[in-house]
């Protein structure tokens, strides 16, 4: 990537504009020094302009205007890609500092869209503050020639953390579905003293080893272990959130897949009592037809290939993925009443998934 123009503005003057989008909604356009950020309708800068009364809202817009001048605004180029407000009193790299994560770890363009889950930044920007390292593939056995994958380690950093964060990316090979890990049993800081870039390889390589090591173990476990129905309730509700006339038809027809295999209700109507759809609890505590590693492969799968949407975003998603195969406390697989039958398309070796 070619050399880019980065600053850090400290104790800048902010000037803030309340405009409205065509749905009237609240946009918040602010000038720092000589550059411009127009904010999201969702971004909690413009929900504070969100008054329908005039003069609220320009008391609104003026409190603001105070709040974020006098703050520390980080750009690359014309981007707008982090910023803390004149409240914030934690830490921040002087510039020697900055330019040495620049030059050493440096910034990706695109990756906010497709991988979210990553960004420390608080705003939407082409630009992400990561570093990619070199992938690995491994192998986990039992699940045939669907079990090839490929692990990436991922070096985030921002102005204002004392730490390298270590996050890791998980490929399945077979149908190029991907999450972005999060689990304190892998993640890693690292701190920003002394010889840190050796200590960059030292945990870029200790992380790769525990991915390869404890994904495996999580993965074949996973395969003998069902889903639940609220699970399977869940990731029905963001196949639901998703669809929407932009979609493509590729896009369109992929949800309409995972609608067919996910939905429990369809499923499982005469297996269980309808109070079990209605009730969370006996929900969470009733097994589902789809093991947890068909689930695994069922939300990479919504969230690879088919779009966002306000209800259902591919943090959310990740963080899904994350909690089925990195869960803080393992799941009660003790389910009431009897196991309905595995479905016939829960196989690794399915063409569904990546199909």
């Amino acid at each position: 990537m070619k050399p880019v123009e980065y600053n850090l503005y400290r104790n800048a003057k902010v000037a803030v504009v309340p405009h409205r989008d065509d749905a009237g909604h609240s946009i918040a356009q602010i000038y720092v020094n000589d550059k411009q950020h127009t904010f999201s309708k969702d971004s909690r800068i413009s929900k504070a302009l969100d008054y329908h009364d005039e003069e609220q809202r320009r008391l609104a817009s003026r409190h603001l205007q105070e709040r974020l001048s006098g703050g520390q605004y980080f750009f690359i180029e014309n981007e707008l890609v982090d910023f803390r407000d004149n409240e914030y009193v934690g830490y921040t790299h002087d510039d020697n500092s900055i330019d040495s994560l620049m030059n050493i770890l440096g910034v990706r363009t695109g990756e906010a869209k497709t991988r979210s889950g990553l960004r420390l930044n608080t705003v939407d920007s082409k630009y992400t503050l990561v570093n990619r390292q070199e992938s690995q593939n491994f192998q986990i056995n039992g699940l045939a020639k669907g079990g090839d994958f490929n692990s990436t380690m991922l070096f985030t950093w921002s102005p204002f953390q004392s730490y390298i964060q270590g996050k890791f990316e998980i490929l399945r090979l077979i149908c190029t579905n991907g999450m972005v890990g999060n689990s304190d049993l892998i993640n890693s800081k690292v701190p920003f003293v002394n010889k840190w870039e050796e200590h960059l390889t030292i945990a870029n390589n200790q992380m790769q080893n525990k991915v390869h090591k404890l994904v495996a173990k999580r993965m074949e476990e996973m395969t003998h272990t069902r889903a639940s129905i609220s699970d399977m309730q869940m990731i029905t509700r963001h196949a639901t959130d998703r669809f929407n006339d932009d979609l493509s038809t590729a896009e369109k027809d992929r949800i309409t897949n995972i609608l067919t295999v996910s939905d429990p209700y369809k499923h499982l109507r005469g297996h269980y009592k309808e109070s079990v759809f209605k009730d969370k609890n006996l929900a969470s505590r009733c097994a589902a037809h789809v093991t947890r590693y068909d689930l695994y492969n069922i939300i990479t799968e919504l969230r690879t290939w088919v779009s966002p949407s306000a209800k259902s975003t591919d943090l959310a998603l990740n963080v899904f993925a994350n909690s089925i195969l990195f869960p803080t406390v393992e799941k009660n697989t003790n389910y009431y009443d009897t196991k309905p039958l595995l479905s016939y398309f829960s196989n690794p070796d399915e063409a569904f998934f990546g199909a």
